[in-house]
């Protein structure tokens, strides 16, 4: 999406005195437009072309790209793999056919395609093929994404950042997202082409050292990433692949709580006598573990032993007042020890337990308002989520994790080489819960911690 070089309502920098809306900013929004349709014109020949004379290459490199894959899981379910992956895979072998695979002259396809058509067409569509036949395939992390309008990528292989309009993308990608992508210049504007591989941000670090190994064992240490990856494209759709085949083909990597637990989103529903509700809220305040926040909510809260963690959000308790009391706790051995002793303190006040496991969902530690996000304003349902986020993660800073050593956040903060670990953390955290579609803003969090947000 063009944006305006000076607010639309000031006077038009022509000095025709007319406003910049009304003046200027009109003729370079349709000058913008016949950009885009050039270049969108310029890559739709392109692929046709490609289709009527490379159909058959397009294949064989398909299955050049799945061999790998073949050898290690067997045809069958190779092809299964791609059955699931074949919209996101085909269209950026296709991307690499025609700008990375060289003939015996050393030629790409864009480069017969340039030397066929290339004088009909405008001088930004061919500056745009020109830069997609150089340019490589990387490595890509999301910094911002400004809706409708822009994201803003930085490569990690050489440190650049990139703005890359794509009003598309710019609703479907969130910030810290991780994938490999081509970016393609033309007239001053960065752009995708057709290859866009996204993976999960939790084998960024899987994908590097991959990367690094192929690096030193049939590279050159030397070597740039630009010209190593240029040379040898089809590396990237194989690792990709790699990770698909770990996701489909057997378990992710299991995510633990802090006691070492496998992690899922556990409810507990108690239903109460007729009555019974203040006194089991009153009894509730006298376990030892259970504290009411400064809202009014209660929360389990649990010491550990040896100062490795304190006051663990363990569960939160919803309705205590009510004829049902609920707690959420993330871990079935949680749920089991909770249990045990609020049946213990509840006893017969308690007429029936209904208990629900599904997947991990950080805000189930929370309390409910009672409210419906229907019936809230954006703005109301972003300070809701905060709220809850603060609630979750507002005792992060000072808990010693083993990711970090044993250190706390505030602690590793100081070292500059866990500093990194510290930012790699609240960045999986964030993306963790862009997952679902929400876009949290944990800017407190960094800046509680003295960090930047990068």
């Amino acid at each position: 999406m063009l944006e305006p070089e000076v607010p639309l309502e000031d006077p038009c920098p022509c000095g025709s005195g007319r406003r910049y809306k009304n003046c200027c900013w009109r003729r370079l929004k349709r000058e913008h437009a016949a950009f885009r349709a050039a270049l969108d014109k310029a890559r739709e020949d392109l692929f046709d072309l490609m289709w009527k004379e490379r159909e058959d290459d397009f294949f064989d490199l398909v299955d050049f790209v799945l061999e790998p894959l073949r050898m290690r899981q067997g045809p069958e379910l190779a092809d299964d793999i791609l059955g699931e992956v074949d919209e996101i895979i085909l269209p950026a072998i296709a991307d690499m056919l025609i700008s990375d695979d060289r003939g015996k002259d050393g030629r790409s396809f864009v480069d017969e395609y340039l030397a066929r058509r290339g004088d009909g067409l405008r001088p930004e569509a061919v500056e745009f093929l020109e830069s997609w036949r150089d340019a490589n395939v990387s490595l890509f992390e999301v910094r911002e994404v400004v809706s409708h309008s822009h994201v803003v990528l930085k490569d990690l292989l050489s440190n650049r950042l990139h703005r890359v309009a794509d009003v598309r993308l710019s609703e479907t990608l969130s910030a810290w997202d991780t994938l490999f992508a081509r970016i393609v210049s033309a007239r001053g504007h960065d752009f995708f082409s057709s290859t866009l591989l996204p993976f999960s941000r939790q084998m960024l670090e899987v994908m590097r050292r991959s990367l690094e190994k192929y690096r030193s064992e049939y590279g050159n240490r030397s070597l740039s990433w630009k010209r190593l990856l240029k040379r040898d494209w089809w590396l990237i759709p194989e690792i990709w692949l790699e990770l698909a085949e770990q996701a489909i083909a057997g378990p992710g990597p299991e995510m633990v709580n802090s006691d070492g637990d496998p992690v899922e989103s556990v409810a507990v529903t108690y239903h109460l006598q007729e009555g019974t509700g203040m006194m089991a809220a009153a009894l509730l305040e006298k376990i030892p573990e259970v504290s009411r926040e400064p809202g009014g909510e209660m929360v389990w809260l649990e010491e550990r032993e040896e100062g490795s963690l304190e006051n663990v959000l363990v569960a939160s308790i919803t309705h205590p007042d009510e004829s049902t009391l609920v707690v959420h706790t993330n871990s079935r051995n949680r749920e089991e020890r909770v249990g045990a002793v609020i049946e213990e303190w509840l006893g017969s006040m308690i007429d029936d337990v209904d208990v629900e496991y599904r997947p991990y969902n950080p805000e189930d530690m929370a309390p409910s308002s009672g409210m419906d996000p229907e019936d809230l304003s954006p703005e109301e349902l972003a300070e809701l989520q905060g709220e809850v986020l603060r609630k979750v993660y507002g005792r992060w800073p000072d808990q010693h994790l083993p990711a970090l050593d044993g250190m706390t956040p505030r602690e590793a903060v100081e070292d500059p080489a866990m500093r990194r670990k510290v930012i790699s953390l609240l960045k999986d955290m964030e993306s963790g819960h862009q997952a679902d579609g929400s876009r949290p803003d944990l800017g407190w969090l960094w800046k509680e911690l003295g960090l930047k947000r990068p």
